[in-house]
């Protein structure tokens, strides 16, 4: 039993690590996010295929259909254009109720769209009044899967903890119970 014991904690702590590692990553590509001041066009270069979200400045956000409020703004659908590098012209998304802190300013979500190649894609963003704006790969998906894989490393940990517990209560009972039956008093 010791062993199962074991082997559940190692594979918890195994699928754990990468998880938090992946984490790590995820929210350490927030700290160096380029920010640009808009109504205007700003370019940014992906690097890697994937859906990305325009966020921008805000203290609060609402939402109304496909329509994005914040305390000072509204950000629509035909408020943004992106191009690819291409020279294609994307379909942009709402996206609602995701919300980034950085350096003590909330920015929140406005629009998102796929990025299918690598380059150089530019965007134009039309607010009033003028704000801020950054671009990150969006954070929906991945972190629902690294909140899944650390879930489940959790339990396979705490199973194994467990597991363990019942083999050490069960071996000193037994212990015990040899004991009592060897001296004969009972």
């Amino acid at each position: 039993m010791f062993t199962i014991a074991g082997v559940l904690v190692v594979v918890g702590l195994a699928m754990g690590v990468p998880s938090m590692v992946a984490g790590w990553s995820v929210l350490g590509g927030l700290l160096n996010l380029e920010r640009h001041d808009v109504p205007g066009s700003f370019s940014v270069d992906i690097d890697e295929p994937g859906d990305y979200t325009i966020f921008v400045l805000s203290g609060s956000q609402q939402q109304t259909g496909f329509v994005t409020t914040s305390n000072s703004f509204t950000v629509e659908i035909e408020d943004v254009g992106v191009t690819s590098p291409s020279g294609a012209v994307l379909t942009t998304f709402p996206v609602f109720n995701t919300y980034i802190q950085l350096e003590n300013e909330q920015f929140s979500s406005a629009v998102s769209f796929e990025a299918d190649a690598v380059g150089r894609y530019d965007i134009v963003l039309d607010t009033d009044p003028a704000t801020v704006a950054v671009v990150s790969k969006s954070l929906a998906f991945p972190r629902l899967g690294l909140i899944l894989l650390g879930v489940a490393s959790g339990l396979t940990v705490l199973s194994g903890l467990v597991v363990g517990l019942i083999a050490f209560f069960r071996r000193r009972e037994e212990r015990s119970s040899r004991s009592i039956a060897s001296d004969g008093s009972w």
